[in-house]
């Protein structure tokens, strides 16, 4: 499995019940944070409010490869949400679109995730070999000069391990009239609310997940 990126996201905590143990007659002991690695993925098409109804789903792909306690995901695994409502809000321009996602793990049990995060579609999803290849050849300014290079120091074909940021609770990136309800439905769906007539991410739109705390 490929590396795995793990970060800590304690203001989770408060969008589920962890549950506290104690002894009859003692003071029930605060919980400590979990640290919550986030799950990064890419939109696999384009998703449109107007074309969805509840119950359809929606489709992503890990980023890079992904664990939490027993649950592994290999990067580039496609993991599928539910729409749970589909509906206008007032204003009667506004829409809301609620999704529920759940991740299928290596050992075949799932677990729940939750939406905490929107980043704006890659501009360009080209690998560095790609770059490479199509910059000139030959002598002189702009020329890459590729029969000379040393080939043990030509950039590898894709980025195995991604450099990504850390993303925030409810954070929405380059994406106007766009706002989160992190796990504000039932079974922690995330409401994406757009004071536009119609709500609509571009495929390769970055969604960042994070799990249920305590669901393993």
């Amino acid at each position: 499995m490929s590396r795995i990126k793990r970060w800590s996201c304690g203001a989770v905590i408060g969008l589920a019940a962890w549950g506290m143990a104690g002894a009859a007659g003692q003071a029930a002991a605060v919980p400590e944070k979990e640290a919550l690695p986030e799950m990064w993925t890419t939109l696999q098409g384009r998703l449109e409010s107007g074309r969805l109804k509840a119950g359809d789903t929606v489709a992503v792909q890990l980023m890079d490869g992904w664990v939490y306690r027993t649950c592994g995901v290999d990067g580039g695994a496609v993991v599928k949400g539910v729409v749970t409502s589909a509906q206008d809000q007032p204003p009667a321009r506004g829409t809301e679109l609620s999704l529920r996602f759940t991740a299928d793990c290596i050992d075949g049990t799932k677990i729940p995730l939750i939406l905490m995060a929107v980043y704006f579609p890659l501009e360009d999803d080209k690998s560095a070999m790609d770059v490479f290849k199509a910059m000139p050849t030959g002598i002189g300014p702009g020329a890459t000069g590729r029969s000379s290079t040393d080939l043990s120091r030509m950039p590898s074909s894709a980025q195995e391990h991604p450099v990504l940021p850390l993303a925030r609770m409810g954070e929405v990136q380059r994406i106007p009239h766009l706002t989160l309800g992190v796990a504000s439905g039932a079974q922690a769906a995330t409401a994406l609310r757009s004071t536009a007539k119609k709500l609509r991410l571009e495929k390769g739109t970055r969604l960042v997940f994070v799990p249920v705390p305590g669901s393993r």
